[in-house]
């Protein structure tokens, strides 16, 4: 009976392919998008898994998998899969991060993700704020109007 020879690979050759295979892509990916993209969008995902069909990149939270889904996943794909030698698709799996570092705007767009993106990013000001700094000239108000004939329409 014929078996087909499996070959076997330490752990530590198997994590050294996959942070080479990565660095390699992170280096393509970042001669691709601009430095600001690059350092908030790929800086943190970390190589999790790498086998024949498919590579695992772990990912701080749900909001910033579906971000590199929808708007990155070929770029990404056509990287590693420059790097690996072969096409392969890519997987994220989010991880719980203990690294400080992560970028205060992501964290930010985290706990406001449910007011839509543009609040997260544009936050309101407290209301005590807002009444103390409205932007309008305090001598410009409706108890100061005077009606003329050049404003009647307005009144």
């Amino acid at each position: 009976m014929f078996y087909p020879r499996v070959e076997s690979y330490s752990v530590a050759e198997i994590l050294d392919t996959l942070k080479s295979v990565w660095d390699k892509s992170l280096i393509d990916l970042k001669s691709q998008v601009s430095d600001q993209t690059f350092s908030v969008w790929f800086d943190p995902i970390k190589p999790l898994q790498l086998n024949d069909t498919s590579m695992t990149l772990g990912v701080p939270n749900e909001f910033f998998k579906e971000w590199l889904s929808e708007r990155y996943i070929p770029l990404i794909k056509s990287s590693v899969s420059h790097a690996y030698g072969k096409s392969i698709d890519i997987l994220f799996s989010v991880t719980k991060s203990t690294d400080s570092a992560e970028p205060t705007l992501i964290k930010e767009t985290l706990s406001k993700e449910k007011k839509g993106l543009f609040r997260a990013l544009f936050p309101k000001q407290p209301s005590s704020l807002q009444a103390n700094y409205t932007g309008v000239n305090a001598r410009y108000t409706f108890d100061s109007f005077v009606i003329g004939p050049s404003n009647r329409f307005a009144h």
